[in-house]
């Protein structure tokens, strides 16, 4: 999901109307995000069990990209 924005980056360009690199800080928040949504869902997979976070993480991925297809 990181790196989805990365073909996208061209586009967003004209999407926003903005520069190259300016639309080259998506892919920045992107990873960002990910270094630090990393170690808090960790805390709890420790306590809960990694099993039922990462089912936690995927359904909540796939809740949050329903809305987004056309």
């Amino acid at each position: 999901m990181q790196t989805l924005v990365v073909p996208l980056t061209a586009q967003l360009r004209t999407l926003l109307n903005t520069t190259t690199a300016d639309a080259s800080w998506m892919l920045t928040a992107t990873l960002l995000a990910g270094a630090v949504l990393t170690p808090i869902a960790g805390g709890p997979g420790n306590i809960f069990g990694q099993r039922r976070m990462l089912v936690i993480s995927l359904a909540l991925l796939i809740i949050r990209s329903v809305p987004c297809t056309p």
